[in-house]
């Protein structure tokens, strides 16, 4: 920035003594209220037009710094605004255009040098930015050394993952940063136990670091947190699905202000879930495809999210929305070309009308190397077994094995081909073509010659036509394991009887029996089986000279000799006789008294109707039910009360 003369006026002196000291607090709203105040009476005050733009930059405001930028009437301070010009465009998206501003720019500057280098970045080309951080770290020296090597360091990862090769020997870990980087690297490497290692040691590296520089729990958390749905990936890779579930929602419960953060946790949510609880995967992928992510993302999240979204779509059965996003696949990854003829097929598969045949067809429209995959296979021969059709299935994997054998690249990978292998034939074994069989067996077998298993199989192939192999290869079968030696008894062996079970046959009966031992060992077992008979228990005052009582198996309550309980209602009866009702006259008294004593005298009826049944003492029938729907009042409140209909 070039000097300029302090300016004369005295009022505009106190403003920039006023604006030193909110710069020096970094009370940055103020800031650009002064400096304000002194370009309205001085436009031509570089100093105050500069502190106003850098207000701008700390306080996020891009949009309007850029547009003080472009004003003309601030026109003569671009050239020494450069770099802050681009770095606006650059966090406002507009990477082009920032890429013209910095060549624009001063040829050499350091700034402006990592500025590209972080567009590059973003720009996905990984191999430019590499030769800008490697060029900038050779010539510079300062404070921010281990910055420059972490970016370098996730420079690294995105090359390998593109199939680069990458001299990582020298990446640093004694950073939280580096640490979490390298643990990038080594999953880009796909050396998982390593990852896991290492990005533990940065949880624990960071939040020792953050905490010295004394952020408080949730900032450390809000930090942590990437270094965490990094671990629960690994976690994820390793097969340590419910661990890594833990891990991502621990982090997306702590809300965390990173989109792009949420946005990985809840696709790999979605990712572990695949067709189980889909109403929460449904939740989870809202927060993974967010508007405005779509800048934030890398092309890589960004397919990765949208695969899991097109099957989710297929699981919830959204087929409108399954074939937009096949297009979308379609249409802006042509990587994904032969996924997306699977999901095609799959489409055919899950539309109301059975479509199994076009599907079939669809798949087999393949590339060679795609189709002859086991997934693709299994997926064929499935197909074509619930068809019915189980010669096209024999026949697809004649054509797979045939395809493997002369394949350079598919020979070498025993794994693969041995379950091939071992499914064509056992296939063809089933569909009557033991010829077909016969050749993927012998190609098991040279792979696995130890194993007696896949010899039986071919010797039971060869046996239906060609019967001169088996003695050939039943010479191959190891010898049967040894017998014990057979000069004994013949007779006691077939005497045994091996059934009798292990409590019968104690140590001392271990030796082989005789026929007369085993007929012995028999009546034990059936005196053992015997049911002791169960003693008979009297009553004490039992006499067995008097008729037991008759009614022994009635209920009590329904015995000639029953009496009821008396409770405090009867008691209460009997101190209220004699007392009439309130307000009642003698003589309504006694029409009272005549009534009851009418009554009293019908048998075999109660006082207040039904029938008496078994002489009981006169007892009200009992009230009636309430209907089944809930009949009672609403509380003062309003609100309804919960109780049993």
């Amino acid at each position: 920035m070039s000097k300029e003369a302090a300016p004369s006026d005295a009022e505009t002196q106190a403003l920039y003594g006023e604006l030193n000291k909110q710069v020096k607090n970094g009370e940055l709203e103020k800031v650009i209220k002064t400096a304000n105040k002194i370009l309205q009476n001085h436009q031509d005050e570089e100093k105050a037009f500069i502190c106003k733009v850098v207000a701008m930059l700390q306080l996020g405001k891009f949009q309007d710094a850029l547009s003080q930028l472009t004003n003309t009437r601030y026109k003569k301070f671009e050239k020494n605004l450069v770099f802050e010009k681009a770095y606006c465009l650059y966090r406002l998206n507009r990477n082009s255009e920032a890429l013209n501003v910095i060549r624009e720019g001063p040829e050499g500057d350091m700034h402006l040098k990592e500025l590209n280098a972080q567009i590059m970045y973003r720009l996905e080309r990984y191999q430019d930015c590499f030769e800008l951080y490697k060029d900038i770290i050779k010539n510079t020296i300062d404070d921010y050394q281990d910055e420059r090597e972490t970016n370098l360091a996730a420079v690294f990862t995105n090359l390998i993952y593109e199939g680069k090769d990458a001299e990582t020997s020298g990446v640093r870990s004694d950073t939280f940063e580096l640490a979490y980087n390298t643990g990038c690297i080594l999953l880009a490497q796909g050396k998982f136990q390593e990852a896991k290692s290492i990005l533990e040691k940065s949880v624990e590296l960071c939040h020792k670091t953050l905490e010295d520089d004394g952020l408080s729990p949730e900032e450390i958390e809000e930090e942590i947190g990437i270094i965490r749905v990094q671990l629960g990936y690994c976690l994820q890779v390793l097969e340590k699905e419910k661990e890594a579930l833990a891990l991502y929602n621990a982090v997306l419960k702590a809300k965390p202000q990173d989109a792009v953060l949420t946005a990985v946790a809840s696709n790999n949510i979605v990712a572990i879930h695949r067709d189980q609880n889909v109403f929460d995967s449904k939740k989870k992928m809202k927060m993974a495809t967010l508007e405005g992510l779509e800048t934030k993302l890398t092309k890589r999240q960004q397919k990765g999210i949208c695969i899991n979204q097109c099957l989710l779509s297929l699981y919830v059965t959204q087929m409108d929305l399954f074939s937009q996003l096949v297009e979308k696949l379609e249409r802006e990854y042509p990587d994904l070309r032969d996924l997306v003829v699977i999901l095609r097929a799959l489409e055919k598969v899950k539309e109301k009308k059975d479509r199994r045949m076009e599907a079939c067809k669809v798949l087999e429209g393949l590339p060679r190397d795609t189709l002859y995959q086991p997934g693709i296979i299994s997926a064929l021969v499935t197909l074509s077994l619930s068809l019915g059709d189980s010669h096209r299935a024999s026949n697809i994997l004649a054509d797979a094995v045939a395809w493997h054998r002369n394949s350079p690249a598919s020979s070498k990978d025993a794994v693969k081909l041995t379950a091939l292998w071992r499914q064509s034939a056992s296939l063809h074994l089933r569909e009557g073509r033991p010829e077909l069989a016969a050749e993927s067996l012998t190609q098991l077998y040279q792979l696995y010659p130890d194993d007696v298993r896949t010899l039986a199989q071919l010797i039971t192939a060869y046996a239906q036509f060609k019967p001169e192999m088996v003695g050939k290869l039943s010479e191959r079968l190891p010898p049967p394991p040894q017998t014990r030696d057979l000069d004994q008894d013949l007779d006691s062996l077939e005497g045994v009887t091996w059934a009798l079970g292990a409590k019968l046959l104690k140590k001392g009966d271990l030796q082989p029996p005789t026929i007369k031992k085993t007929e012995e060992l028999l009546e034990k077992g059936r005196q053992e089986k015997k049911k002791k008979k169960r003693k008979k228990h009297l009553p004490k005052d039992y006499d067995p000279n008097v008729d037991p009582d008759p009614e022994r198996w009635l209920p009590r309550r329904e015995r000639t000799g029953y009496r009821r309980r008396r409770d405090r209602r009867d008691r209460d009866r009997d101190r209220n006789v004699g007392k009439g009702t309130q307000g009642a006259t003698t003589e309504q008294a006694d029409k009272l008294q005549v009534s009851y004593q009418d009554m009293s005298k019908q048998k075999g009826k109660n006082a207040v109707g039904g029938e008496n049944v078994g002489g009981g003492s006169g007892k009200p029938a009992p009230p009636a039910p309430p209907p089944s729907g809930s009949t009672r009042k609403k509380g003062a409140g309003g609100g309804k009360k919960k109780g049993k209909h």
